[in-house]
């Protein structure tokens, strides 16, 4: 990815080297193999490697080539459709169940952040979600109330606060969410993969998977140049996936999205 300006940009530049991979090459053992090398598949390998089990991890590309490498650096929490209306989507207990770990989601980064001493420019001052004209700020209060009924730490502000925190701007209002935070998003999967190499797993980059069989106790996984078998395969390679994995491709919806910067970076 280095020197490439098509690819991460900004966060190439000031990112750390990532940790010293290559190929699979030649007959791999493990408990657990793992597809991609993005924050899913580093956090699984993480965890399951601490608890003593034999992980190894194919990635195509280079840890944080996909989603993990390229995103806005916004640790959020919860969804952007209203915790009620997921609830009542999903139904009980399915509902609840799905939002209380995603309101939790940034304290588990936070906490892996520390213990492991990644560098990636963690910042925990929250996150602003600004309100336009009546109707945004009828929905941000509505967010707020919904979210403060389930003891998340939101606050609500009105147009003059908001404009304090920001530095100026027409916004009726902002609904803080202090759960949230920013990391700079290339530095912390690479550091991911630092953790999970140094807890014991394998982690093998440039190693497409082109095949997969079930031989009845165990899969084989095979790349170009070697293969490993495992009992288990956690596949995690997102809108990333292609090949054997194209089903969870499909389950995606893709949308362009980019975000423009002018002037210099302001915190809250």
């Amino acid at each position: 990815m280095r020197a490439d300006p098509k690819s991460h940009g900004l966060w190439e530049l000031t990112a750390p080297a990532p940790a010293d991979t290559g190929p699979l090459v030649g007959d791999a053992e493990a408990d657990v193999v793992v597809i991609g090398g993005g924050y899913t598949g580093l956090s699984s390998a993480i965890h399951l490697a601490e608890a003593g089990v034999r992980v190894g991890l194919l990635e195509a590309s280079e840890i944080g080539f996909g989603g993990s490498g390229r995103n806005v650096g916004l640790v959020n929490a919860g969804m952007w459709i209203m915790p009620d209306t997921l609830a009542a989507t999903l139904g009980s207990p399915f509902g609840e169940r799905l939002i209380e770990p995603l309101s939790r989601g940034p304290q588990k980064v936070f906490e892996l952040i520390e213990k492991h001493g990644i560098e990636c420019e963690l910042e925990r001052a929250g996150t602003l979600h600004c309100a336009v004209g009546r109707r945004g700020l009828q929905e941000i209060e509505m967010r707020a109330e919904q979210w403060q009924q389930r003891g998340a730490r939101v606050v609500l502000l009105n147009a003059e606060e908001t404009r304090r925190k920001i530095g100026g701007g027409i916004y009726t209002g902002a609904l803080l969410d202090e759960r949230a935070g920013t990391i700079q998003p290339l530095a912390y999967v690479r550091g991911l993969a630092r953790v999970a190499l140094a807890a014991g797993a394998k982690i093998f980059t440039r190693s497409q998977v082109l095949a997969a069989s079930d031989t009845g106790s165990r899969w084989r996984i095979g790349t170009a140049k070697g293969s490993v078998n495992a009992k288990w395969i956690i596949v995690a390679t997102d809108a990333y996936g292609n090949g054997l994995w194209s089903q969870v491709r499909r389950e995606q919806i893709h949308l362009p999205y980019s975000i423009l910067r002018r002037g210099p970076c302001r915190t809250i």
